[in-house]
Order: structure tokens, then sequence, then C-alpha cells
């Protein structure tokens, strides 16, 4: 199963998402680590899903929790009932920017898909009002109140020329990998070598097959959408925005759009995340309940142990009474005319420990 959007991929999503400008947020919902906004469209309702690795759009909406987070009520005073201006994303990274227009005031919305995924709220000046999670790099902070910086860019892979696509072959490492490294992703990397004739292993190129390589890169940057589905063995295992010379083996299913594509699949991932999570959420329950009965049983057993134990001295000292009262009668006055150490002398003491003022005997 897919589990990120490459660069390649979220450029074609952002051309999709341009039909979002004008819309207006009705409501902003927060479930479980992810944000759903539901949107007055041009075209109607819709909703705007946003998860860690992946942004889509759909018709339908999932059964919301009742209970808002704080970053959703952040979310819903600053935006609800705002217009979206732009949606965009930044360079070839695998961020979008979303602006978003309140009366005269305008809000800045950050998808970063990469890692762990984060949204962050902004104001216009690019200070962070709040962000979905706190994070903490070498080079950049994403708290409250700090500016947002991107991660460091790596070179526009998009608007490279052809000398600068060159360049970036290194004779030392595989085409592919060496295109992967561009960011364009490893199933892209072997797209782009399967399209221009080139081994995808290869390493020392020619320079017909680097322009052929930067010919096919450029051919499929600026190819019409065609959305599909692939499958093997019944199992969905890519969602892509192109026929894929990599996937003409694959069975594919073609929709209309890229959006659309990914709902399909996403929208199940997410309700059967929510039946595991639920499902989970029972179990560690029954976990924690079995856990508590362990622990009772056990300091039960301990409890009886003991019992048992004071049970048989309390029968020893009622069985044995008149022996222990003389005996204690005798150490006593020992003890009281010729002081503690003078028990020893007693016929009974076996050991005495000074320290703890303490005496063994047999009775």
């Amino acid at each position: 199963m897919k589990k990120e959007l490459s660069s390649i991929e979220l450029r074609f999503l952002v051309a999709e998402l341009q039909q979002l400008k004008n819309s207006y947020v009705d409501k902003v919902y927060n479930p479980e680590g992810s944000v759903v906004f539901a949107l007055r469209t041009p075209a109607g309702k819709n909703n705007l899903y946003i998860s860690s690795a992946f942004v889509w759009l759909s018709s339908k909406r999932q059964e919301m929790p009742e209970k808002i987070s704080h970053f959703c009520e952040v979310l819903r005073k600053h935006l609800e009932n705002s217009k979206i201006s732009e949606v965009k994303q930044l360079e070839s990274e695998r961020i979008i920017l979303i602006t978003f227009n309140k009366r005269e005031t305008a809000y800045l919305l950050y998808v970063e898909l990469f890692g762990d995924g984060n949204v962050i709220l902004c104001h216009f000046d690019e200070e962070i009002i709040l962000p979905l999670t706190n994070q903490e790099w070498k080079d950049r902070k994403i708290f409250a109140k700090e500016k947002y910086i991107p991660p460091p860019a790596r070179e526009n892979v998009f608007k490279m020329s052809e000398e600068e696509f060159k360049k970036n072959l290194h004779e030392k490492e595989a085409v592919s990998k060496s295109l992967a490294m561009l960011g364009l992703g490893s199933i892209y990397s072997e797209e782009i070598c399967l399209r221009a004739g080139v081994d995808k292993k290869k390493t020392k190129l020619s320079k017909e097959e680097k322009e052929m390589l930067f010919k096919s890169f450029k051919d499929l940057l600026n190819e019409s959408l065609s959305p599909r589905i692939i499958y093997e063995g019944g199992e969905v295992i890519d969602i892509v925005p192109l026929s894929m010379r990599l996937y003409s083996s694959k069975t594919q299913k073609n929709l209309p759009n890229y959006a659309e594509a990914l709902e399909s699949v996403l929208m199940h991932a997410v309700k059967e995340q929510i039946k595991v999570k639920g499902a989970s959420k029972y179990e560690e329950k029954i976990s924690k309940l079995k856990n508590i009965v362990n622990i009772q049983e056990k300091s039960l057993v301990e409890i009886e142990k003991k019992s048992k134990e004071l049970q048989s001295k309390g029968d020893f000292i009622y069985n044995n009474y008149e022996k222990i009262k003389k005996l204690l009668d005798k150490l006593n006055k020992a003890k009281k005319e010729k002081g503690f150490l003078a028990v020893k002398e007693v016929t009974e003491v076996k050991e005495v420990n000074e320290v703890k003022n303490e005496v063994r005997v047999v009775v």
C-alpha cells in the first residue's frame, strides 16, 4: 500500500486543488492527528482531508469526534468563514501552502508531507500561531511564536535546466539512484529510465542518453493527468496521476481525477484505521483489567500465605501458653536483675542479638 506522496505526485495533486480557490471554510475537524476542512466550493460542498502523508478531497465526511483538540479550536477561531485564495506547492518540496483570507487578515497553512508530517498555522508574516505537532531540528523549530522556516531547500528540480540536470547524474551511482536523489522518488526515477530506454542500473551515460533522460523527465512533468489505482494480487500497490510504463503489466483502474483516486483508497484506509484504533482501545482496556486482576490474584495468594503463617504461630502460642509465659518471666527477671546480657545464662536462650535487642529461644 502507498505510504506517501512524492514531489511529482504532489505537483499534479496541487494542480487539481486549484479548484479550491474561492472556497469558504464551514467547519474544521481534527480527528486522530489529521485535519479535515468542510468547505463550500464554487462547485458545491466538499471536504479537504490532510493526514501525515496525504492530502485528498472527498464529498463524504467520516463521523467526527464531538470533543475537539486545542489545535482544532485555534483553527476554527482563525479559519472558519475564511476564503481560500491560494493553494501552491513550495518549489519541488513536499509542502503545500494554503492561504486563507478572513476580512482584512490573511493566514497561511503549511502542510508538510514528509517525516512524521505536520500542519502549521501562521500569520501572514510567517510567525507560527500553532502547529499540530511541536518539532525541533538543528536548523529549525516548529513552535508557536517562532518564525516558520521550511527545511533547507534542495534545488528546485522542476525548474532545473538541462545542464543542471546532467550535472546531477553522478557516474558513481546507478542512474535511477541519481534521479531519486533529486527528490523524484524511486518509482518515477525508474519510469523516466524506462521511457528514455536507459538501463536504470547504468552508471556511465553517453551524451545522447543524458539528453533522452532529460526529455523523458520534462515530458513526464508536462503529461496530461490520467489517474489510476494499481493492483497486484487484488491488493492496491500504488495510486498514480499518470499512465506508467512501469505498471503496464499490472491491473489498473482509471479515475477522472487524482484526488478521487486517492479518496477511493484512503477513505477506506481511514475507516479501517478507526476500526483498528477502536478495537485497540477496547483491547487496551481489557489488558489493563486483566493486569489488575492478575495483581489482585497475586496479592490474594500472598495474603492467604501470610494468614496461614500467622494462624500457625497463633496456634503454637495458644498450645504452649504456660511454657511461654514462664520463659518470659524468667527472661524479664534476668534482665531486671543483671541487665540484658544476663539473658544468655537462661537455658532456653540459643542466640542473643545485642544490636536489635532480640533473643532466639527454644520452647
